[in-house]
């Protein structure tokens, strides 16, 4: 409890900064262009909502079944659908406490529900970072910091590739160098290293997939909702753009990326010499298709809740 209330107030953090953003801008000027809004894109982008559902669903049910967890694609869906509900509503990572309680309850070990969850985000953060990237070459401009960035991600990256083309070979030097650690509860982590060694380069490709896929659905609800507001961005901009917004997301001290995402498009527009208003207006844009699609979710949850049944694994 004190837990969830701590994670409540440093998401007033995000909160705070949204509210000093929309005190800044010019009220008329931003009412102007919420007006125009044209609704034929806002609605499109709101219909990729499904499809992103769907492809994550997908990516999880993969997962699932390269564990040996027999999990028919429709309860996978029940699942993720409640998991995602309770996300957008409650702080912190409720939605994967609530996925992996179903998987417990399925009599799926506490170890192999988790690393479901695990390997389902992991590679959504490493599309996430590429994207972030191609943001922040486009839109910060200190070398220093450049370097920096550049650097930790092309490690991560290399890593990644490493470990997608030599999977075995990676999981046995890492269990290695954990296995001389002086760091004992490191340990540990060889259980998840363990159901690991079954999966191959192929089963890593399709996350990928999946996980750019899904990301790009994402660039293109933006993409719309810039046509939506009349916005003349190239394509490429607004890749980094949504790149460089996507950071926002990352820092855990804002609920739906409110706040930190509006300051992030502040400093695009900006540099790419628009107005505080146009900025704030393409924010609240995103935040209102979080919000519809929140709406979405509860009802969907309502509906399958009432008609999920219990599945046991063999």
């Amino acid at each position: 409890m004190k837990n969830n209330s701590y994670d409540y107030l440093l998401k007033l953090i995000g909160v705070g900064l949204f509210v000093y953003f929309i005190f800044k801008v010019d009220f008329s000027s931003l009412a102007k262009i919420l007006y125009n809004v044209n609704i034929y894109f806002f609605v499109l982008a709101l219909s990729l909502f499904f499809f992103m559902l769907y492809f994550k669903t997908l990516k999880w049910h993969i997962v699932l079944k390269s564990l040996n967890i027999d999990l028919p694609f429709v309860t996978a869906l029940r699942y993720q659908v409640a998991g995602n509900y309770f996300s957008g509503l409650m702080p912190g990572r409720i939605g994967d406490a609530v996925r992996i309680f179903y998987l417990r309850d399925n009599n799926v070990t506490f170890a192999r529900s988790i690393l479901s969850i695990l390997m389902e985000k992991f590679f959504e953060l490493v599309v996430a970072l590429g994207f972030a990237t191609i943001g922040v070459v486009q839109f910060v401009h200190n070398k220093q910091f450049l370097i920096l960035f550049l650097s930790f991600s092309t490690t991560i990256f290399f890593l990644i590739v490493l470990f997608v083309i030599f999977p075995s070979s990676f999981i046995a030097i890492t269990q290695k160098i954990i296995s001389n650690s002086k760091f004992h509860f490191l340990l540990k982590l060889n259980i998840f290293f363990d159901e690991l060694k079954s999966l191959n380069t192929r089963f890593y490709l399709k996350l990928i997939l999946i996980s750019t896929i899904t990301m790009f659905l994402y660039y293109i609800q933006v993409l719309l909702l810039s046509y939506a507001l009349d916005l003349s961005l190239s394509i490429f901009t607004m890749f980094g753009l949504v790149g460089f917004a996507l950071i926002s997301s990352l820092v855990p001290i804002t609920y739906m990326g409110i706040g930190f995402r509006d300051g992030a498009y502040i400093y695009c527009f900006a540099e790419l010499g628009r107005t505080d208003e146009m900025a704030i207006a393409l924010s609240l844009l995103i935040l209102g298709l979080h919000l519809i699609n929140q709406v979405i979710l509860f009802i969907l949850f309502i509906v399958v809740k009432k008609d999920s049944k219990r599945t046991t694994f063999t």
